[in-house]
């Protein structure tokens, strides 16, 4: 679910917002380097699960990921 694709010093990444069920909340995002267009190359990597105060209002979700620039 709301998913990217941004490359970084010749690599591309697959972001996305996925939900586990064993963790509080709608839905947490997470990374993985890419292979293919259609492959991903290495095991996905959680970066964010709602835990902010903000976060938590009536449904705990971190959604919608974007790649703002790299360095």
């Amino acid at each position: 679910m709301d998913a990217t694709v941004f490359e970084h010093k010749g690599v591309f990444y697959y972001v996305w917002a996925q939900k586990d069920p064993d963790i509080l909340g709608n839905s947490n995002l997470y990374i993985a380097e890419m292979e293919s267009p259609w492959t991903l190359k290495a095991k996905q990597v959680m970066l964010t699960k709602p835990d902010l105060e903000w976060e938590m209002r009536k449904i705990p979700v971190n959604e919608g990921p974007a790649v703002l620039g790299c360095v």
